[in-house]
C-alpha cells in the first residue's frame, strides 16, 4: 500500500534524509582520510561543507517547490469554488502556503533575515499579480461588494478576509523564538503607513524595505483590498446575527444572496445575537472589532472607507434589547452583548 505525506512530513522527512547524507559523507570522508596523506586531510573541511551546503540548498528548493504547488492548486481550487466558504478556505490556504511562512530563522542553512526580506518581496510580486488579475474584470470598482455574487468579487472578498492568516509554522516560531509575525496584511500596513512620508520627504526611497515599494507599486490595490475586507468583515457579522434563513426558509444562502433579500424584506429586525452561545458571539464580535480596525487604520493614513448601503442600513434596522439581559444573563454573555452593542454603534456613527 502506498504511503502519502503531508507537507510538513515531507519536509521533515527531506530534513532527516539530508542530515543522514551529510552525516555518511563525513563518515566517509573521515574513513578515507585514514590512509591518506596530510594534504588530503587539511582538505576534510573544505569537502564536509561543500556536502552541508548541498543538503541546505536541496532543502530551501523543496520547500519553495513544495510551497509554489500548494498556492497554484489553492488559487486554482478558489477560482473554481462554488461557494463563498469553499472561496475562503482555498484563498486562506494560498495566503498561509507564502514561503516567508515557513522561514526558519537558521542562518546555518542560509535561512537568515535577509533571505525572509526575499520571500516577502517574491509574495507581494506574486500576490498583488493574482489580486490584480480579478480586479481587471471591473469597469467600477464599487462593483466589488458583499452583495455581489460574481465569481472574481467572491475572490477578492475571500482573500481580504483571509489576509491575516499566517501558517501554524509561523505562529510556533513567533512563539518559541520572538520572531516578529509576517503577514499579508501587516505587510500592506507597513507599507502603505510610509506612503504619505514618502511623498512629503520626510523619509527616503532607500528607507523602504524592497517588499514595502512593491506595495506602494501596487497602491491603489491594496486601498481597495482593505475597504473590501472592511465590508466583507462586517457583512459576515451581519449574516451572522441575522434571522433571514429562519424567517423566510432560506436554506444555504450565501452573504451576496443573504443582504440583498435581507435588505429587501426586512424593515425592523431583533438580533438573535444573544441566542448564540459564548464562542459565536465572540467570533460576531472579533468580525466587528477586524471591520472597525481596518477602517480605522484607513482613516489613519488618509484612505477613504465606504461602508455598503445595504449593510449600514440592514445594522440600523436591527433592534438589540441589552435591558433584558441585566439580571438574567450571565457575566459572559452581558460583557459580549455590551461589546456587541459598542461595536454596531461604533460601525453607525463614527
Amino acid at each position: 500500500m502506498q504511503t502519502t505525506y503531508t507537507y510538513n512530513q515531507m519536509t521533515h522527512r527531506m530534513g532527516f534524509l539530508m542530515k543522514a547524507f551529510y552525516l555518511l559523507s563525513i563518515s566517509a570522508v573521515l574513513i578515507f582520510s585514514g590512509c591518506s596523506k596530510t594534504k588530503e586531510i587539511q582538505e576534510i573541511p573544505t569537502v564536509t561543507q561543500q556536502t552541508k551546503n548541498g543538503a541546505d540548498n536541496l532543502l530551501l528548493m523543496n520547500r519553495a517547490k513544495e510551497s509554489q504547488s500548494t498556492r497554484q492548486d489553492n488559487l486554482r481550487h478558489m477560482e473554481e469554488a462554488q461557494t463563498f466558504e469553499q472561496k475562503m478556505t482555498h484563498a486562506t490556504d494560498f495566503l498561509k502556503a507564502f514561503e516567508y511562512n515557513l522561514w526558519t530563522n537558521d542562518s546555518t542553512i542560509g535561512d537568515n533575515d535577509k533571505y525572509r526580506k526575499r520571500l516577502q518581496l517574491n509574495a507581494i510580486e506574486e500576490f498583488f499579480r493574482a489580486v490584480r488579475e480579478n480586479l481587471n474584470t471591473f469597469k467600477d470598482i464599487d462593483d466589488i461588494r458583499p452583495t455581489s455574487d460574481k465569481a472574481e468579487a467572491l475572490n477578492l472578498n475571500a482573500i481580504a478576509v483571509g489576509l491575516h492568516k499566517v501558517h501554524d509554522f509561523q505562529e510556533l516560531l513567533v512563539e518559541r523564538e520572538g520572531i516578529t509575525k509576517v503577514s499579508m496584511l501587516s505587510m500592506i500596513k507597513d507599507a502603505l503607513k510610509k506612503a504619505e512620508p514618502l511623498s512629503k520627504g520626510l523619509i527616503a526611497l532607500a528607507d523602504l524595505e524592497d517588499y514595502e515599494k512593491e506595495i506602494l507599486y501596487y497602491q491603489e490595490e491594496a486601498k481597495i483590498l482593505l475597504n473590501i475586507r472592511y465590508n466583507i468583515t462586517s457583512a459576515m457579522a451581519l449574516v451572522g446575527v441575522s434571522e433571514l434563513q429562519k424567517k423566510f426558509s432560506f436554506l444555504n444562502l450565501e452573504i451576496p444572496s443573504t443582504i440583498k433579500k435581507f435588505g429587501r424584506f426586512v424593515k425592523s429586525w431583533d438580533s438573535k445575537y444573544d441566542g448564540l452561545n459564548f464562542i459565536q458571539q465572540e467570533k460576531i464580535n472579533i468580525y466587528l472589532s477586524e471591520a472597525i480596525a481596518t477602517r480605522d487604520y484607513m482613516r489613519s493614513v488618509a484612505i477613504e472607507d465606504k461602508l455598503d448601503k445595504k449593510i449600514r442600513k440592514i445594522f440600523s434596522k436591527m433592534k438589540v434589547n441589552e435591558d433584558t439581559c441585566e439580571r438574567k444573563c450571565p457575566k459572559d454573555l452581558k460583557n459580549n452583548l455590551k461589546d456587541f452593542n459598542r461595536n454596531i454603534q461604533n460601525i453607525l456613527f463614527n
